[in-house]
């Protein structure tokens, strides 16, 4: 029932677990870019070229397991709204391309620079109610501080309104007539993991005089602790930091992130 999508330039911090993932999905979809390290590039293909199994509703032919979406890097002085010295835009592009292969009613959407290891508690969450969007609690900011300043290292949701919500998001900042919201503005004052919060509600339908409500928030969005996910490495690239968790069960507990924002 679950996809995931990987996307970001390729890393071996994700692809080397990829093996590990290969039970918990359908499909693993890599989105990444022309321009990434060529030796990668090359080893990556190669291991997972051959990484299929027999499906009994592919009619017994063989079904790729690992997917790798490649595009050119965009040039961001072709975009408008986001801010130029961020990389919000490379991230709708790579998970746009992504979500683009996926065909299983769910997905699942992580950074490349990162890895998690046990992915049930999310999907678990994500089928008690389908409506919302499910996240990782790493950034994930409380109400009363930053309002639907949601976590997007790590989210989960229904396919089709994750699509909705990028075709939003890359429109907004590729065709200057597409919108004219002002929270579409990154910065301004709204942040990047705002904006895809209220994108998420625009694909759901939710007009924006119920956003300013609380009870809307606690409606389509949920928190997950990425400590119950298995071991695992988070990162705040921006703040040079790495968060994990090891084997023996030691983790970071993220001030601010659990569920009673």
């Amino acid at each position: 029932m679950f996809d995931l999508v990987i996307q970001g330039p390729l890393d071996n911090t994700s692809l080397q677990i990829v093996d590990k993932y290969l039970p918990q999905f359908n499909d693993i979809i890599v989105s990444h870019w022309d321009n990434d390290d060529t030796n990668l590039v090359k080893s990556s293909y190669k291991k997972f070229q051959d990484c299929r199994i027999v499906k009994g509703d592919y009619g017994g032919q063989y079904k790729p397991l690992v997917k790798f979406v490649s595009q050119s890097l965009p040039d961001l002085n072709n975009t408008f709204k986001c801010d130029k010295n961020s990389t919000f835009f490379y991230s709708i592009a790579s998970t746009y391309a992504g979500l683009k292969k996926c065909t299983s009613p769910y997905v699942i959407k992580m950074r490349s620079d990162e890895f998690y290891t046990n992915f049930n508690v999310l999907k678990e969450k994500l089928l008690e109610n389908t409506k919302k969007m499910d996240c990782g609690n790493i950034f994930f900011k409380p109400w009363d501080f930053k309002p639907y300043h949601i976590g997007d290292h790590l989210f989960a949701a229904e396919r089709e309104f994750l699509l909705k919500t990028y075709h939003i998001l890359f429109n907004a900042y590729t065709n200057p007539e597409f919108s004219p919201a002002s929270w579409l503005n990154q910065g301004k004052p709204d942040t990047a993991e705002q904006i895809l919060a209220k994108s998420f509600l625009c694909a759901r339908g939710v007009t924006d005089s119920l956003w300013p409500l609380k009870d809307t928030s606690l409606k389509y969005f949920n928190v997950v602790d990425i400590n119950d996910l298995g071991p695992y490495e988070a990162k705040w690239q921006h703040g040079n930091k790495v968060y994990y968790k090891d084997s023996s069960g030691n983790g970071v507990k993220f001030t601010g992130d659990d569920n009673k924002y």
